[in-house]
């Protein structure tokens, strides 16, 4: 893993929903009346992300994605966990482990046109 990776890693584990909101008022996308998204709304969608981020440095790294139990041993490894603590199990990932490669490529088709 080189240097970047491990800043782009440390990001998406000690981002906040704070720290979320104003990064996304920095890119332009705001809340009602052009105030910040609220923190609160953000919060719901931390844990996912944190997941996706995990899965999709895997697939860049290795060239293939990780299954819910590697996924699980590699969310361990890094001290992700959900709510009360409680570790994720690859029952729990299976419904994201599925839905991520649909999510990456409308990512990349998003990046596609934003580039265009």
């Amino acid at each position: 893993m080189t240097s970047k990776d491990t800043a782009a890693a440390d990001l998406h584990d000690k981002l906040t929903d704070k720290v979320l909101s104003a990064h996304l008022t920095t890119l332009g996308l705001t809340g009602r009346g052009g105030a910040p998204v609220s923190p609160s709304t953000l919060r719901r969608y931390l844990p996912v992300f944190r997941i996706y981020a995990v899965w999709n440095e895997h697939l860049e790294g290795h060239g293939v994605a990780p299954d819910e139990f590697v996924l699980a041993k590699l969310l361990a490894e890094r001290g992700i966990v959900g709510q009360c603590n409680a570790v994720y199990t690859p029952g729990k990932l299976a419904p994201f482990v599925e839905d991520f490669p649909r999510r990456r490529a409308a990512l990349a088709a998003d990046q596609m046109l934003s580039d265009a």
